[in-house]
């Protein structure tokens, strides 16, 4: 009997084994919060992306995502410190956040993220995800082009 490698990440378990592979349609979700997941997994899908559910915005390059939404308000303080690593690798980084954590969003937006505050993200995140898919595994991000249509 013939023994079957599986190649794929599993959603479910972070460090999966595909390391090298990056799917550019894959995004990762790092929002603990159910009420706040539905709504990001329901855009995901309706841009036509496979959602992938991580803890720990760190697993998106063992997931294979080109594209990482991330709740900040859950990462504590050192949030632009974790996120940098992965805007640097080229990951697009969504991140959303309480208004009143301007800081916060402004230390996320100057490592490369695009982030805004909760109430500004949820009504444009499919046109950020659209963005954000254009230009996965691409340098940069779609902050830029995002702050208004052209």
């Amino acid at each position: 009997m013939a023994r079957r490698r599986r190649d794929e990440p599993s959603a479910a378990v972070p460090g999966g084994t595909a390391r090298s592979r990056h799917h550019p349609r894959h995004v990762a979700i790092c929002v603990p919060n159910l009420f706040l997941f539905v709504p990001v997994e329901a855009a995901v899908k309706g841009a036509g992306a496979v959602p992938v559910a991580v803890r720990q915005p760190e697993e998106v390059e063992h997931a294979g995502c080109g594209v990482l939404v991330v709740d900040l308000g859950e990462l504590g303080e050192a949030a632009a410190t974790r996120l940098a690593p992965l805007c640097r690798a080229g990951v697009v980084v969504l991140a959303f956040g309480p208004h009143v954590e301007g800081p916060a969003l402004a230390a996320a937006r100057a490592v490369g993220a695009v982030a805004l505050p909760r109430s500004a993200f949820f009504p444009r995140l499919p046109e950020l995800l659209e963005l954000a898919l254009g230009s996965a595994g691409r340098k940069g991000t779609p902050a830029g082009r995002s702050r208004g249509r052209s």
